[in-house]
């Protein structure tokens, strides 16, 4: 969060881009560990709690594995809803924040075990999860999306000054095809840029 909220403030939006996935990804491939395990010892760690009763353990084993299926999504809506605070965007994350234990956990562990019974409770939590996923992909994907455009035109800004700190000018769709072929690294396009001056010498238009 502070990397997000340090960056995002200083309009680095490519740094936030990249640290939001950096976490998403270490916290997924984490999540995937865990779960491997807890699905492969389900009933030895369910019987750390009741080990005496062999019922409670074939239900809560069924119910560990089906929640530590879905678990590692979690890594997403979580780092999205973190995100979404750090950036001020205070709708969406209360979305986020309540979708997984309200807005779907409510009405799935509600709905489910009249229709599954005994299996719609166990599973009730996994669907919710998965519900709180596809929720959130939207609303994530929309802001980075946006986090994406305002980087592109800060690049654009940013090269216009270069050109007419040297006495050039261009027009936006020439800037847009510029950085389109030259990507976003500010070093390659300061060299682009440099040619691109050397190249136009006695013309103040770039076309």
């Amino acid at each position: 969060q502070p990397v997000c909220g340090f960056n995002y403030g200083a309009r680095e939006y490519k740094r936030v881009r990249q640290a939001f996935w950096f976490t998403v990804i270490v916290g997924f491939c984490v999540l995937v560990v865990c779960s491997a395990v807890s699905i492969a010892f389900a009933p030895e760690i369910i019987a750390i709690f009741r080990r005496e009763d062999t019922q409670v353990i074939e239900i809560g084993a069924l119910s560990l594995r089906l929640q530590c299926i879905a678990y590692p999504f979690t890594a997403f809506v979580v780092v999205s809803n973190m995100m979404l605070q750090t950036i001020g965007k205070p709708l969406k994350a209360s979305v986020t924040a309540a979708a997984r234990s309200g807005i779907f956990f409510i009405p799935a562990i509600l709905i489910l075990p009249q229709v599954l019974g005994l299996l719609g409770v166990q599973m009730s939590q996994a669907v919710a999860d998965v519900c709180s996923l596809i929720l959130t992909i939207p609303l994530t994907f929309s802001v980075l999306a946006e986090m994406k455009r305002q980087d592109s035109a800060q690049l654009a800004r940013w090269a216009a000054t270069i050109l007419a700190q040297n006495g050039r000018k261009i027009t936006p769709s020439t800037m847009n095809l510029f950085l389109e072929r030259v990507g976003d690294d500010m070093e390659n396009i300061r060299m682009e840029l440099e040619k691109l001056i050397s190249y136009t010498m006695g013309s103040e238009v770039v076309t």
